[in-house]
């Protein structure tokens, strides 16, 4: 999880000043002067497993997801949680996620992680992020063969039943790891042994960096010692907030230019959390405020609508939205259970989505134009202006006849030769559904 405070490396915030455009008062496709930026995304339709989510809090009265989604992010394999004092396993609490997982047609992404105190190189450390958190769970294992048995018991007990594992989250922050890179690598590339000697179908994920501070210099130290070879996936954490989606696209930039660097640009890249804060319609919380303002619910529409396209386009395969449950960053409302409407949304826009192809992004003066081609072989176009209504001209050539809304309504455009784009994304359709 994302920490409190939030420090923007002097690279992040020339990246979001830089991805600010001029504006213009109407838009006649992108006619007009000025260089496009164009994002070409691959050629393989959008699947499913894009939409993921991080899910907490079940044990305090959360819902589980009334949206579809593919995979299930959990926190509950935690070494100190699994073994306590050596030799004494705990999987109740994990056993019952899984039994969850089966029963609703999910999978499950398990995160290995932290050390009990007992196996902690420095146990006397203060812990974190539990109740009555236990010494030394931040450090790394003092002998590697713990840490290895570890990873055996899990990868052994859900054999065939787990098929993602993801090594330690957001080891770049203090709180969450206060050993070096070095010694994260190399629990990392014990890790992938272990795993794959267990089940050699089993798809671990590199450890997610947190965009904290020199997050982008972390990563580099961590690929140059080898931490992207132990991994069959790159995972990070593409936290923008409290700026809107497209900053994050200079930062996804920035690591597929290290992956590519370090010879691991062939490995998929996977956004294994993302969020902000969102309005409670009951009750509102100062919690997680590195986030900025709470987003109204329009916003936080516009926002997750935005980044599940631009993550597509971008180049990255699958997205876990951070999160179901949570009280000042959910897509539920304080009480844990009732969606927001920005839930609502996440569902209309996996029909936009899924098995579609995206085609091409375009922006021109802010405005954003993706292009879908169907699976029935017609066209669409998601259009947006992240900063405010603009008038956008409909070229013949589409043949638009029908828009969406990410509510679900729908309006008839035959006879119209222009739409009013604002921040929330809109489907034009040549052939409506």
């Amino acid at each position: 999880m994302m920490i409190k405070q939030l420090r923007y490396s002097g690279l992040f915030i020339l990246s979001v000043l830089l991805s600010f455009c001029l504006q213009q008062q109407s838009l006649p496709f992108f006619a007009s002067s000025g260089n496009p930026s164009v994002f070409a995304p691959t050629s393989k339709p959008i699947p499913a497993s894009l939409f993921n989510l991080n899910l907490i809090n079940l044990d305090y009265g959360a819902s589980w997801p009334s949206i579809p989604f593919r995979i299930w992010r959990n926190f509950y394999a935690d070494w100190p949680l699994l073994e306590p004092r050596q030799g004494e396993w705990n999987f109740a609490t994990l056993d019952r996620d899984m039994a969850l997982a089966e029963q609703q047609g999910v999978e499950v992404m398990l995160i290995l992680k932290e050390t009990p105190t007992w196996a902690s190189a420095r146990p006397e450390e203060p812990g974190c992020c539990y109740p009555n958190p236990p010494n030394g769970a931040v450090a790394e294992a003092k002998n590697i063969e713990d840490w290895k048995n570890y990873v055996r018991t899990v990868a052994t007990r859900y054999r065939g039943r787990v098929r993602y594992y993801e090594l330690w989250n957001e080891p770049n922050v203090p709180r969450f790891y206060s050993g070096t890179i070095e010694q994260l690598v190399r629990l990392n590339q014990a890790a992938y042994q272990v795993l794959k000697q267990v089940d050699p179908n089993i798809t671990v994920v590199s450890s997610g960096l947190s965009p904290y501070g020199e997050h982008l210099r972390y990563f580099e130290r961590y690929l140059a010692l080898g931490g992207g070879q132990a991994a069959d996936v790159i995972g990070y954490h593409f936290y923008v907030a409290p700026h809107a989606p497209e900053a994050m696209l200079p930062v996804i930039r920035h690591v597929q230019a290290l992956m590519a660097k370090y010879q691991v640009a062939d490995k998929p890249l996977w956004n294994t959390e993302m969020g902000w804060r969102m309005e409670n319609s009951d009750q509102n919380i100062e919690d997680e405020t590195w986030a900025g303002r709470p987003l109204n619910s329009r916003d936080a529409v516009a926002y997750l609508a935005r980044s599940y396209i631009l993550n597509w386009a971008a180049g990255v395969e699958q997205v876990y939205w951070y999160a179901w449950g949570h009280r000042s960053m959910g897509l539920t409302d304080y009480n844990l259970k009732r969606p927001k409407a920005v839930a609502r949304a996440y569902t209309e826009l996996q029909r936009w989505l899924v098995g579609s192809t995206l085609k091409q992004c375009e922006t021109r003066q802010r405005a954003w134009i993706c292009q879908l081609q169907r699976s029935d072989g017609s066209m669409a176009w998601m259009v947006w202006n992240p900063n405010r209504n603009q008038r956008l001209e409909l070229p013949p050539e589409w043949g638009v006849r029908q828009m969406q809304e990410l509510s679900g309504k729908r309006h008839s455009l035959v006879g119209r030769n222009h739409v009013k784009m604002h921040p929330t994304p809109l489907l034009l359709e040549s052939q409506p559904t």
